[in-house]
């Protein structure tokens, strides 16, 4: 992901909904805006080198990027068929992944946030509780 960005690769279409609030909930492309935000933070490095680590030109780059994002507006039935057809190539949506996609609120980005990693310590606890993998 970091390596794209570097080059000015394009990512595919990160798809947003936008609240009642005014604010945003990712639909599709959480674990590229996380991947990004992670390495910016400082989570992780690239290449040996954390983002602190950078020349001030290179992390201007990388804060320069900028995403493709569609913004899906509507009703709540109108975001789920959004959801529905931008997941419509993968791995089949389970009822409780459609019900989440018309769900918003503090508590479930903050789940998002905790078990969208591979191998988190979140993940290794509830993977005790769920079938299938807690990320999805």
């Amino acid at each position: 992901m970091i390596d794209t960005v570097l080059r000015g690769f394009p990512l595919n279409t990160m798809y947003w909904s936008k609240n009642r609030d005014d604010r945003y909930e990712l639909l599709d492309g959480q674990q590229r805006t996380l991947s990004i935000c992670q390495y910016v933070n400082g989570d992780f490095s690239f290449g040996d080198k954390f983002f602190n680590n950078l020349t001030s030109d290179i992390r201007d780059k990388i804060l320069g990027y900028e995403l493709m994002v569609y913004v899906c507006e509507g009703t709540e039935s109108e975001k789920l068929e959004w959801f529905r057809i931008i997941n419509i190539a993968g791995e089949k949506l389970t009822d409780q992944e459609l019900r989440n996609a018309t769900y918003t609120g503090p508590w479930l980005s903050d789940a998002k946030l905790h078990f969208s990693k591979n191998k988190c310590e979140a993940s290794k606890i509830a993977s005790d509780y769920v079938t299938g993998s807690p990320i999805r």
